[in-house]
């Protein structure tokens, strides 16, 4: 039945979300049942979070941020496993979607449309090299280096036609070192001269 029932061997538990990141979430309720039931005084708030979608668009720590829930915050204890250590710090993420608009045409006459693939295949390499020339010069002493990965890459619909849009999905790990703001400055530099330079139509 693994991995979708939780299964006992011994002392441990089997299973989907037996570490990530149920457990987490249980030991965290469970402490604070304990902690009320203790009746102690503490000097300060303690405030249980649970957030949902944390792997795509993390719409539920987002929500809990535009309510006001973390404003006041000293400290942020997240329960996610890290193979029982203790993890006091975490790059940051920057995901960036990059759009080419061209125009279709038949394979045969390919100069009857603009080859939106292409564009987009050119700018992410000139946005590669750019990247890596950046990350190489730059690195924080706990966090290391930034991290840079194209992970989503679609475009066309079949082999005889010039595809008129294609996508691609950046995902950065980012230090402080070099922050989103100049990535995303150096990204549109490239797409604007590229755009002035060809006939691309990209967009960031």
């Amino acid at each position: 039945d693994l991995p979708f029932k939780l299964t006992k061997k011994g002392d441990k538990l089997y299973g989907r979300g037996s570490t990530d990141m149920k457990s987490g979430l249980a030991a965290m309720v469970i402490a604070m049942l304990e902690l009320k039931a203790s009746g102690k005084q503490i000097n300060g708030t303690i405030r249980l979070l649970a957030t949902a979608g944390e792997e795509i668009g993390q719409p539920g720590a987002e929500l809990l941020q535009k309510q006001g829930y973390i404003d006041d915050i000293d400290g942020l204890l997240i329960g996610e496993p890290s193979a029982n250590r203790a993890v006091f710090a975490n790059d940051g993420e920057l995901d960036i979607s990059i759009l080419s608009h061209g125009k279709t045409a038949h394979s045969s006459t390919p100069a009857a449309g603009n080859k939106a693939v292409e564009h987009l295949l050119d700018v992410l390499e000139q946005i590669r090299h750019r990247m890596t020339e950046l990350m190489e010069n730059t690195s924080n002493k706990v966090l290391g280096k930034t991290i840079f990965n194209v992970d989503v890459l679609n475009g066309g619909t079949q082999y005889n036609a010039i595809p008129a849009e294609a996508v691609a999905g950046i995902n950065i790990r980012t230090i402080p070192e070099l922050p989103n703001q100049k990535i995303l400055d150096e990204m549109q530099g490239i797409i604007d001269h590229y755009n002035k330079q060809t006939n691309g139509d990209i967009s960031l």
